[in-house]
């Protein structure tokens, strides 16, 4: 290993349920220059991810509890969307879904591998891999003003299939004619910055003469 390889220590959060393969490949990347922390599960996976900052994820595909290698990617996308992801899988045909996986993963590594290989091919990925695209947060009152008429139209679409608001005739303009006001009530609401500095509760329905009351 060289110099410069030493100066580097990336960070890889390794995850597999298999203590030999982990320890071995822990093993392997501590002594190519990588900081490795392990875990045996998606749970210890997924509470890592949460608390600690990582530059690599290298996570099997398969493990028999609850949640796979894909809760774990997607975890680390939406956290730390920079993380370089890996993932290991036991079964060749995966190559044939590739395409479409990988936009999750940076990566498939099919088993068999070379593990001497591994740290190599952490560093070329690295090196060659393009930033994963920051999506801009949109405000919920946003989403909602812009889809107000999509969840109008469903609204409408559900009301007339509820015995208990059919028994008024009323044509659909009568039907839906609060609506817009109502949503768009909700969307300042929405807006308006929660008063938990104060110790309230930023509560949208804590009016006993709500308009969202009158519509039920």
């Amino acid at each position: 290993m060289t110099l410069a390889e030493r100066s580097i220590a990336h960070k890889v959060l390794l995850v597999d349920d298999d203590a030999a393969v982990r320890d071995m490949m822990a093993a392997t990347l501590e002594h190519k220059g990588f900081k490795v922390v392990s875990a045996a599960n998606v749970t210890e996976a997924l509470k890592h991810i949460s608390a600690e900052s990582f530059d690599v994820l290298l996570t099997d595909l398969h493990m028999p509890n609850p949640g796979d290698g894909f809760t774990v990617v997607t975890a680390m996308r939406h956290s730390q969307p920079d993380a370089l992801t890996l993932l290991v899988s036991g079964y060749p045909d995966v190559q044939s879904a590739m395409a479409a996986i990988l936009l999750e993963a940076d990566e498939i590594i099919v088993k068999p591998f070379e593990v001497g290989k591994l740290a190599d091919l952490i560093r070329e990925k690295m090196l060659t891999r393009r930033p994963t695209p920051r999506l801009e947060k949109e405000r919920v009152g946003a989403i909602l003003q812009r889809c107000m008429t999509g969840v109008i139209e469903d609204w409408l679409v559900r009301a007339k299939q509820s015995r208990e608001l059919n028994h008024v005739q009323l044509s659909d303009e009568e039907r839906t004619g609060h609506l817009p006001r109502l949503v768009e009530d909700l969307v300042v609401r929405l807006s308006r910055p929660c008063a938990a500095a104060k110790g309230q509760r930023c509560c949208l329905f804590r009016r006993s003469h709500s308009p969202w009351q009158a519509a039920i």
